[in-house]
């Protein structure tokens, strides 16, 4: 069962005319690491940040939050010369193809605030790539990169795809990190 679920995860299209079965090695990067530190981040500014992009704010009443923000991301790939980020999901939503559909992985997202994961992580890719190539004028990476939720049934791996944040939120918020 395993093995057909990375199977259909690998040929299922994730972009136009494109599946994860046909990523050279030289354009995927597995398992970027990344950890950056919160030195006295206003949760108050933060959270106008976040809502101003079309985010919810995070809950709480703190004044300040400090730590470490450390993740892995799954996979980042190029594909025709744009880096996309691809977010490994197995939730279980229920035992039928149709539990999958667009609206339950859309909420489903929301509740488990996976929007805010892949903030974090688009913003680790366009630090990386920033740190790599600091004389560029444009950084490569994507606002189309996909995060998608995978379960086996037997027709395919279900897909779903979000396409921010924008370069301005990427530009506003990496100031605020």
């Amino acid at each position: 069962m395993v093995e057909q679920w990375l199977e259909d995860v690998l040929v299922t299209e994730i972009l136009p005319d494109f599946s994860l079965a046909m990523l050279p090695d030289q354009d995927r990067i597995n398992e970027l690491a990344f950890a950056y530190p919160l030195d006295s981040l206003d949760q108050a500014a933060f959270n106008r940040i976040l809502t101003e992009y079309g985010f919810a704010p995070l809950p709480g009443d703190e004044k300040t939050l400090q730590g470490l923000l450390v993740g892995f991301i799954d996979l980042v790939f190029r594909q025709r010369g744009v880096y996309c980020i691809a977010d490994y999901k197995s939730n279980h939503l229920g035992d039928d193809a149709a539990d999958y559909g667009p609206e339950r992985l859309a909420k489903a997202m929301r509740v488990h605030r996976y929007d805010l994961q892949y903030l974090f992580y688009t913003l680790a890719l366009h630090r990386t790539c920033k740190a790599a190539c600091p004389t560029m004028p444009t950084r490569p990476t994507s606002d189309r990169s996909a995060i998608f939720s995978a379960r086996h049934d037997s027709r395919r791996a279900r897909v779903r795809r979000w396409f921010y944040p924008t370069r301005p939120a990427l530009r506003t918020l990496s100031g605020t990190l």
